[in-house]
């Protein structure tokens, strides 16, 4: 089942009589059509009622370094209109802490605004192809707000659906826009603070782990340094991690994840690999390769008495065939998630790591 037929079969089937019907069942394994053509690390959510069943079912796709609940934060959500007609792909706000903090009056006026001052950021190429409002209909707070929170979207009548290909295209370029919307909103905290009513979802933050000035004069001044300090992962990061891990054990690789600092170890016929994952950011892979290739070097000296160890650099996404041909040189194999499965380079491939 392509996403089209997906959306089809989910407002067709979807009862607002039970929480129980067909649609809510496909609700509820939206991750295994959504998670193949999104970057890796994203996390699926869903929402189809408790006990009453919504009139605007949805399915959220979130950052986990933003938000891991649609209550709060910005996320990209597949949001159904009353009377299932029609689907809306938009970029939209967490309403419930909002309403909670601020009641519903206040919540809808903060929400417009945030909203508002995030697009205005955009290019005008996205605001060309996609839209500021959209209707989902009824009179409920939920869908009023869902409304006001809109910062981008676009929406597909049910009865004529654009080709899965089409349907596809538009998620991905609103995934790289919901990536740029985070880091203006993080750019605009810091430098024009009260210009947005509310920060982000999650109290984490992304958190560096370089410690200044560290110039260790041995190996074990280096080990003994790296084993008393606390490395904070952030949450997409380890999202990565994980659904590779459970990928790799598919293959025959025995995965382990207790190995800090290193992110993973993959041990298959008598050879161990050294794995570091990095999360791509805005598409902009340089950051992320430069650091993978310092890591995998740097642990490999100090963790594996200088013997040259197989290695492999995880990333989120595809990080272009210049990077791939630098990893490769540096006898380094790579493995990124590509369109619908985990890809990698020729030596990922060679040796069975996609």
């Amino acid at each position: 089942m392509d996403i089209g037929d997906f959306l089809r079969v989910i407002a067709s089937e979807y009862d607002t009589s039970t929480v129980s019907s067909r649609g809510h069942l496909l609700l509820k394994q939206s991750a295994d059509y959504l998670k193949p053509l999104i970057p890796a690390g994203l996390i699926i959510s869903h929402g189809g009622g408790q006990g009453t069943a919504t009139f605007t079912p949805w399915i959220a796709i979130l950052d986990p370094d933003e938000t891991t609940s649609a209550q709060r934060g910005i996320y990209l959500v597949y949001i159904f209109n009353v009377g299932l007609t029609k689907v809306t792909l938009t970029l939209n706000q967490g309403i419930t802490d909002r309403s909670t903090a601020l009641g519903r009056k206040e919540a809808k006026r903060v929400l417009r605004s945030d909203a508002e001052v995030l697009r205005a950021t955009l290019t005008s190429s996205e605001l060309v192809k996609y839209h500021e409002t959209f209707v989902l209909g009824g009179t409920g707070f939920r869908q009023a707000a869902y409304e006001a929170g809109n910062i981008l979207s676009k929406t597909y009548e049910i009865a004529d659906l654009p080709s899965s290909e089409d349907l596809e295209r538009d998620l991905d370029q609103l995934t790289k826009v919901y990536q740029d919307v985070l880091l203006v909103r993080q750019s605009l905290l810091q430098t024009k603070p009260g210009l947005l009513n509310l920060g982000n979802g999650s109290t984490d933050g992304l958190i560096q782990s370089a410690v200044p000035e560290f110039k260790p004069k041995s190996d074990s001044d280096y080990l003994q340094h790296v084993s008393e300090r606390t490395i904070v992962k952030t949450r997409r990061h380890e999202t990565l991690i994980r659904e590779y891990g459970k990928f790799a054990k598919g293959l025959g690789f025995v995965v382990n994840t207790n190995v800090h600092p290193r992110d993973l170890t993959m041990s298959h016929s008598n050879s161990e690999w050294l794995v570091e994952a990095k999360v791509v950011y805005n598409g902009n892979s340089t950051s992320a390769v430069r650091e993978a290739i310092g890591q995998l070097q740097c642990y490999e000296f100090f963790h594996y008495s200088r013997v040259v160890t197989p290695k492999l650099a995880l990333f989120t996404e595809n990080i272009g065939d210049a990077y791939v041909e630098l990893l490769e040189s540096l006898g380094i194999a790579s493995v990124w998630k590509g369109s619908l499965s985990w890809e990698g380079s020729k030596s990922a491939v060679l040796n069975g790591l996609v």
